[in-house]
C-alpha cells in the first residue's frame, strides 16, 4: 500500500520515555520497574556490551511467581515478606528471564524505515512491539501494535477500500476463540493463557456468551501488589469485580462486532476501546476472534 510506504516512522507520535531495565537486574526489581510505569515489557539492555538483548514481560515475570510459590505460599497472611524475600525473586536476573513467554522478540528498525516495513513485522511475525533505533544504536521510539491501530484509525481516509470491506470478505475472525467459564479460577485463566501462547482468553456464562475478557494486561496489577497476588485464586467474576470496584487501573471489557461489520470500524472500535483484541459474535456468542496482528494483516497482505 503505497501511503504505507511513504510514511516514516519518526511521523508516528513518539513515547515520552522509554524505561529499560539492565540484564544484570533481578526480578524483583524488573517487576517494581514495569509496574511504576504501568507498562507490560521493558527493552533489556546488557551494560557490558551495550545493546538491548531482548524484551522482558510482565507475562514472564508473573509466570515466575506463580511457578516458585505455592498456593500455599500465596495464600498465606506473610506472603507479602515472602515476597520481598524470597531468594530466587531477588538473585534471579532478568536475562534469564528474557522471552520466557516466546512473545517478544527484539526486532528493531531503523530510523527512516516505512510504516509498512513496521506492519508487516508486527502482522506477519506477530511481533507485538518495534524498536526503533538511531544510528548510535539508541532505542528512540516504541511503537507497538495499539500505537499503530490508533495512527492507522485517525488516517482511515488514506487506506484506500480495504476499509469499506467486511470483516467475513476479508476472512478475518477465523481464530478459534479460547473461553473460560466466569466461575473458573482467575489462575486458571492465566494459566491457559500461557500454555496456548495467547494473551487473552474470552469470559462467557452458563449459556456461552460472551460477557467479559481476562487478559495479560489484568496480571499486571496483580502481579504489581504482592497483596493481589492472592486474588488470582478466585473465581473470574470475583477477581475482575474485585480489581474493578477498587478503580486500578486495568481494561477488561469484551469488544464485540459481527462478521458484516466493515473493516474500518473494527480498526476504529480497536482504537476506541484501546483492546487488543476484538470477538466476532452471533446471538452474543463469540465465533470468532480478531487480534491486532490479524487486524494489521490486511494492509500488507496483498
Amino acid at each position: 500500500m503505497d501511503y504505507l510506504k511513504n510514511v516514516n516512522v519518526e511521523e508516528l507520535p513518539k513515547v515520552d520515555t522509554i524505561h529499560h531495565v539492565l540484564a544484570t537486574d533481578s526480578a524483583s526489581t524488573a517487576l517494581k520497574l514495569l509496574t511504576k510505569y504501568n507498562v507490560l515489557s521493558a527493552p533489556v539492555l546488557d551494560k557490558e556490551r551495550n545493546q538491548y538483548i531482548g524484551f522482558v514481560d510482565m507475562v514472564d515475570l508473573a509466570a515466575f511467581i506463580v511457578d516458585i510459590y505455592t498456593e500455599t505460599d500465596i495464600m498465606g497472611e506473610n506472603f507479602l515478606s515472602l515476597l520481598e524475600q524470597g531468594e530466587r525473586f531477588i538473585t534471579t536476573k532478568v536475562k534469564d528471564l528474557i522471552n520466557l513467554s516466546s512473545r517478544n522478540p527484539f526486532v528493531p528498525v531503523r530510523e527512516g524505515s516505512s510504516l509498512y516495513s513496521v506492519i508487516e513485522l508486527l502482522a506477519k511475525h506477530k511481533v507485538h512491539r518495534v524498536p526503533v533505533i538511531d544510528l548510535q544504536g539508541r532505542v528512540s521510539n516504541l511503537l507497538t501494535q495499539s500505537s499503530v491501530l490508533s495512527y492507522l484509525a485517525a488516517h482511515l481516509d488514506k487506506l484506500g477500500s480495504v476499509t469499506e470491506q467486511t470483516v467475513a470478505e476479508l476472512l478475518l475472525g477465523h481464530k478459534d476463540v479460547i473461553t473460560i467459564g466466569v466461575n473458573a479460577r482467575a489462575i486458571d485463566a492465566f494459566k491457559i493463557m500461557t500454555d496456548r501462547g495467547i494473551s487473552a482468553v474470552g469470559v462467557v456464562d452458563e449459556e456461552g456468551k460472551l460477557v467479559g475478557n481476562i487478559s495479560v494486561r489484568d496480571i499486571r496489577v496483580v502481579a504489581g501488589d504482592a497483596r493481589l497476588i492472592q486474588r488470582l485464586y478466585l473465581g473470574v467474576r470475583e477477581f475482575i469485580y474485585k480489581i474493578n470496584s477498587e478503580r486500578i487501573d486495568i481494561i477488561n471489557p469484551a469488544i464485540g462486532c459481527s462478521a458484516k461489520d466493515t473493516y474500518g470500524l473494527v480498526v476504529q472500535k480497536l482504537a476506541a476501546s484501546r483492546v487488543h483484541r476484538i470477538y466476532v459474535v452471533e446471538n452474543h456468542v463469540p465465533i470468532g476472534l480478531i487480534s491486532l496482528s490479524d487486524a494489521l494483516l490486511p494492509l500488507v497482505s496483498h
